[in-house]
């Protein structure tokens, strides 16, 4: 808010009580808005006027002082100060009585005016109003000083306060010099203000350096030089608004309800001095110096969450709550994880739908319920976000449009995957969906696998709706495991499914099958329906191993689609066949009894299949 002091000199300059007895001298300031030509969430604008006393003039030295005479005089006839009486609020004219002017006359060297502005303020610019020189007489003001600090102290009379404390110049300048004979009011403005170090200044001296004091009347003199009439003071100023940025502050173990673990941006004033408001953002950035456990109690309502540290981490915890609401001008809650790795062990609720921006390489774990209530939780950016607990909801959507979703947790909803990779648990886990899961094209469904038993050793996505599928199942082979002819792995379970995946980005040098009617993985797939079957009979026996023998480093088509899935025979298919020998067509895992003939075969070729391996 720019805002304006004015002060007329020629009636501002306090007297000792008798001499202001003596006079009707007044000064006002008018603190106004200028102009506003908007209005900032975290500002108020405001239009005042502050009437002051004579005493906003605190000080001053003798001016036009012809023998010890002060400024309480109206004779200017007889050289004795200003008449008060020659200049009104937005009147700067001379009206024929050259009694205008601060200048050094045979009183303290400079003249000064100490001014005080009622309050503190960042000013930018100074208007100084000064009145043409009258031929011959010829008192004016040139170069000046003004000077400023926020303390003063008493003098004694009749200087009265001066400056004290961290004084600094913020203006020095010279008023117009053109001579003349009319008496012409003109402005000099100075917007070249040096800010006070310590911001805000609340005192003001004007300091005359240089000026002339000739005959009062006919006297020789030099005409070019202004005398000094009324100072307007313009400050740029805010009307301190509500802080809405609350950053943490202590490192390793602090209570979220305790003020003195936030701070917040300067300039601003806070009824509560912590993030609790629908307006509020709580920031927790590089301020720690280790990780760091951020403890609430009770309900906390914030428009944002910022994570901000890719060293330490930080975790939200205890027995309250983090609730995400809209702020007081729709704003949409968010939580924001620029960098790091960050954890809520709080219950999270969603008061309104909520974006999560989860940056590349950063991560954001819900390890407590996190409640949807009806609304929608948005995935962007292009980290992870892991829900290893139960979302305890009332419904609700989670829609991953970019990154990575995980966790081995409960979804209490639905999971619209639209352009991001869900990844069930962390490395291998089950992800439950509690409503359907709709993955689109641009979506992905990864699984890990690392052995046969789901959940612990491979990954497994729990839809208790409908899947709804398209996009690209991608599958990761981890902790160098090979799957073997036969293994299976239920990745995708549900209650009704509708379409199928466009795309299988599946581990090379396996013979993969996917079934979309059981969401189940398995590899070797059969021709025939039994693995190990070379000759395709219907049973496993010593004739598929001669199979074997005699096309040991050939190409595995021979076997008919029932060996390993490798491209040529090798001793994969071997164990293969030696893991089924007997089973039979539609007998699952039973063996059937081989006549003597076949068991002999078989027994020979199982003594013979060590040094047939190694030559190969």
């Amino acid at each position: 808010m720019i805002t304006l002091k004015h002060i007329s000199i020629a009636r501002a300059f306090p007297l000792p009580l008798s001499r202001r007895q003596s006079t009707n001298r007044e000064v006002h300031v008018l603190l106004a808005a200028i102009a506003a030509l908007c209005l900032a969430p975290a500002t108020s604008i405001a239009q005042v006027q502050v009437p002051l006393t004579p005493s906003s003039v605190i000080g001053g030295s003798a001016s036009l002082n012809d023998g010890g005479s002060q400024w309480d005089s109206t004779d200017v006839s007889q050289g004795e100060g200003f008449n008060g009486s020659n200049i009104t609020d937005g009147d700067k004219s001379e009206d024929g009585i050259d009694s205008m002017w601060l200048v050094n006359a045979g009183g303290i060297d400079p003249a000064y005016l100490v001014i005080d502005l009622g309050d503190a303020y960042n000013i930018n610019q100074i208007d100084l109003y000064n009145t043409h020189n009258r031929g011959g007489n010829n008192f004016g003001t040139g170069d000046f000083r003004i000077q400023a600090s926020n303390s003063v102290f008493d003098t004694g009379s009749p200087t009265d306060f001066d400056l004290s404390g961290n004084i600094a110049t913020i203006l020095t300048g010279t008023l117009s010099d053109t001579s003349g004979e009319n008496p012409i009011t003109t402005v000099d403005s100075f917007s070249s203000i040096t800010p006070h170090f310590e911001g805000a200044v609340r005192y003001l001296k004007f300091l005359a350096d240089t000026g002339i004091y000739g005959s009062l009347h006919g006297g020789s003199g030099n005409n070019d030089l202004r005398g000094l009439n009324e100072i307007e003071v313009l400050t740029q100023d805010l009307v301190l608004g509500e802080a809405t940025d609350f950053t943490w502050i202590p490192s390793n173990f602090g209570d979220w309800a305790d003020s003195d673990n936030w701070s917040f941006e300067s300039g601003f004033s806070a009824s509560v001095n912590r993030a609790n408001s629908p307006a509020h953002t709580a920031i927790f950035g590089n301020g720690i110096s280790g990780p760091t456990t951020v403890s609430t109690h009770a309900a906390v309502n914030v428009n944002r969450v910022v994570f901000d540290n890719d060293t330490n981490s930080y975790a939200v915890a205890g027995l309250g709550s983090v609730n995400l609401v809209e702020g007081p001008l729709e704003e949409v809650p968010s939580i924001e994880v620029v960098a790091g790795n960050h954890e809520f062990q709080a219950d999270v609720n969603l008061l309104n739908n909520t974006t999560a921006d989860v940056a590349s390489d950063a991560m954001l774990t819900f390890d407590n319920s996190l409640t949807l209530g009806g609304n929608s939780l948005t995935k962007i950016g292009d980290g992870t976000l892991a829900i290893n607990n139960n979302l305890v909801s009332t419904g609700g959507t989670i829609n991953c449009q970019a990154g990575t979703c995980s966790g081995s947790g409960t979804i209490g909803g639905d999971l619209n995957n639209s352009g991001g990779a869900v990844s069930p648990g962390n490395s291998a886990g089950i992800l439950t969906i509690d409503g359907d899961y709709n993955q689109g094209a641009g979506g992905t469904l990864a699984i890990e696998i690392a052995g046969t038993s789901p959940g612990d050793e491979y990954d497994r996505l729990v839809v208790n709706g409908q899947a709804n599928l398209a996009g690209t199942l991608a599958v990761t082979l981890l902790d160098s495991f090979t799957p073997l002819d036969g293994h299976t792995f239920d990745i995708l379970d549900f209650n009704s499914v509708s379409g199928d995946f466009d795309s299988l980005n599946l581990p090379g040098g396996f013979d993969w099958n996917w079934d979309v009617n059981t969401g189940v993985l398995s590899v070797g797939s059969v021709v025939g329906g039994l693995a190990g079957d070379y000759d395709g009979n219907g049973v496993v026996d010593a004739a598929d191993y001669t199979i074997y023998m005699d096309n040991l480093g050939g190409d595995s088509a021979v076997l008919g689609g029932n060996g390993s899935g490798a491209s040529t025979v090798g001793q994969a298919d071997y164990l293969l066949w030696k893991s089924g020998f007997g089973n039979t067509s539609g007998s699952g895992s039973s063996a059937a009894i081989p006549e003597p003939t076949a068991l002999l075969l078989a027994l020979l070729a199982l003594a013979a299949a060590p040094v047939r391996v190694r030559c190969g």
